[in-house]
């Protein structure tokens, strides 16, 4: 091992210059047209700074190992860049700008070759520090596979013949103006690293088609396939079954490729990771996701990443993570500490998007979020859009629609944030699990106060409506319990009806009239509106009731017929017997 080190140690040294060739880029962007030579040979100035800095060892393809070979400083593959930083220096540009994802081994791959023989070296430099590091390693040759199979000229062909783009920052602002609350980005995941499968009876278009109807602005598709089981295929899927919200493409984007590949799908977004990374890289995807019509969402989990990006001209979508990339601890308290002062003040002069990721779990979760933007801006044009997976169709300030399936019991909560509010609760039990009917069919419901003070319950019912007038504003519960010992499916909503008072209004008294109208016209498309979706709910049930009563229709005729058969079958056969009998004793 060291005479080789030491003869191409030697063989550098007689040389001013030397050829650096990797398999991969440092910076995965496609190479640049103007120069005539291979993008993988870079020729570097030999000093001190750079000895040291590129692992001399034998030239293999497959695992990303690099050769140094002498070559003359005026050969025309040698192309020069000064600002490219090798080995260490990678690490330094890195650790300057705060880029706390490694794109790869520092130290190279643990597996080397020397000559016939190859051994493995574990160490802190090949070693993932965090399973977001290990995802984008992983994501580094899967790119590198997937561009060999399809190059980019022929990538271009494909995003030439994709379906249109829609404007994903449009739906959203539209969705902010048009409701007053945070426009929702619902998520299609079947599975993620840290809880697994999330569901296994995953049809990624009709969940989004579900999502359609709950009202959500947009919607993220997630394509890893090893940590998330996504797909590119799904994202296609999703866009060919003719939903109409914008699609944000969800991939862990490390070269310029996936967002032609991801544009290709139909994807009309996609998401950039700032701790991923590099100025360059942001600055260039950023102008490639602007030239195809895209959207880029740039994600950051810091004050330092958020510099960074604020940095960056042309940015429209900024999407804050709650979760900490080393200790994966969820604050959603981050969202706020990142929008106060003059970062805050910069994203309203630049009328940014910011976008709220992780940990965003309930209304009160998105509320204290959306307060705390509003606040540190202290404007009201601020569109503060909300990004949640959400197992359910919507949840918004002022209505919330959940399915879900009961085991025993399940518990909600809502704030009713005012008193003399009207709340309208309703559900709709869509499905029993039981082939037959049960006798126990139905379920209860009680519902509870900010003090625990009892308002109202249900016993034994397959659909109920209520409506109450808030005395105690606060959290209010509403718990089901299913006595059945099968799962129920039940359709919840619940809609919280409050209205400004004349007196916050304008005086004017030709404007009282007009106002007047317009609060009653509301009360009415809200009561309007939830009728309907409650009677959606029962159409629902009693289709599912019709099919099965049909079901058990056939059943019966089926084992009717079957009797009558075997009873026509006996018939015979004892006319037959009594017959021979009968001719057995004419005989005699």
């Amino acid at each position: 091992m060291e005479s080789v080190m030491s003869l191409k140690s030697a063989a550098a040294a007689a040389t001013p210059r030397v050829s650096y060739q990797t398999g991969q880029s440092h910076h995965r962007l496609p190479p640049n047209p103007k120069f005539s030579t291979s993008p993988w040979s870079i020729s570097l100035p030999m000093s001190d700074r750079y000895r040291g800095c590129i692992r001399a060892q034998q030239s293999e393809s497959k695992d990303g190992s690099v050769t140094l070979s002498p070559v003359n400083e005026s050969e025309e593959n040698a192309v020069e860049n000064k600002e490219l930083e090798v080995g260490s220096n990678e690490e330094e540009v890195a650790d300057s700008q705060g880029i706390m994802i490694r794109r790869r081994p520092s130290t190279g791959p643990p597996l080397h070759y020397v000559g016939p023989f190859e051994f493995r070296i574990q160490s802190e430099g090949n070693t993932p520090r965090n399973i977001l590091e290990e995802i984008v390693w992983n994501k580094d040759i899967e790119v590198t596979q997937m561009k060999e199979k399809t190059p980019l000229g022929k990538m271009k062909k494909w995003v030439e013949n994709a379906p249109p783009v829609r404007n994903f920052v449009r739906a959203l602002r539209t969705s902010n103006l048009r409701t007053g609350l945070p426009g929702l980005i619902a998520e299609v995941k079947k599975a993620s690293p840290s809880r697994g499968v999330l569901r296994e009876n995953f049809d990624p278009v009709e969940i989004a088609q579900a999502y359609e109807k709950g009202g959500a602005a947009c919607i993220s598709v997630l394509t890893d396939k090893k940590y998330f089981q996504g797909s590119f295929e799904n994202l296609e899927a999703i866009r060919n079954a003719g939903v109409k919200c914008p699609l944000l493409c969800k991939e862990f984007v490390i070269d310029a490729w996936q967002i032609f590949y991801a544009r290709s799908k139909g994807a009309d977004a996609i998401l950039l990771i700032a701790a991923v990374l590099p100025d360059a890289d942001l600055k260039y995807m950023t102008k490639i996701c602007k030239m195809l019509g895209m959207a880029a969402l740039i994600e950051v989990h810091n004050e330092g990443e958020m510099d960074r990006v604020l940095g960056i001209d042309g940015v429209q979508l900024i999407g804050i993570n709650n979760r900490d990339l080393e200790t994966f601890e969820l604050d959603i308290s981050t969202t706020k500490k990142l929008l106060e002062g003059e970062r805050g003040q910069l994203i309203r002069r630049k009328d940014i998007v910011v976008v709220g990721e992780s940990g965003l779990f309930t209304p009160a979760d998105i509320a204290y979020v959306q307060e705390s933007g509003v606040k540190a801006m202290r404007i009201r044009s601020l569109r503060f859009v909300i990004v949640a997976t959400l197992s359910f169709l919507s949840i918004m300030e002022r209505t919330v629609g959940i399915r879900f399936v009961i085991d025993r019991e399940e518990c909600f909560s809502h704030n009713a944030q005012y008193e003399g509010d009207t709340v309208h609760v309703s559900f709709v039990v869509i499905k029993t699990d039981t082939p037959w009917h049960y006798g126990d069919e139905g379920v209860d419901l009680v519902i509870n106060g900010p003090s625990g003070e009892h308002l109202y319950d249900v016993h034994d019912k397959i659909s109920e409506k209520y409506e109450f007038m808030v005395r105690n504003s606060g959290i209010h519960r509403f718990c089901f319990n299913n006595k059945s010992p099968y799962h129920e499916t039940i359709d919840f909503d619940i809609h919280v009806g409050h209205f400004t008072y004349l007196d916050q209004h304008a005086k004017d008294e030709h404007f009282k009239p007009v106002l007047e109208q317009i609060l009653k016209l509301e009360e009415a498309l809200y009561n309007i509106q939830f009728e309907q979706h409650w009677l959606e709910a029962q159409t629902d049930r009693q289709a599912i009731v019709d099919e099965g009563m049909s079901r058990k229709a056939i059943y019966k005729a089926m084992f009717e017929s079957a009797a009558l058969i075997g009873a026509s079958v006996l018939q015979v056969y004892l006319l037959q017997r009594l017959f021979e009998r009968k001719l057995r004793t004419s005989r005699v």
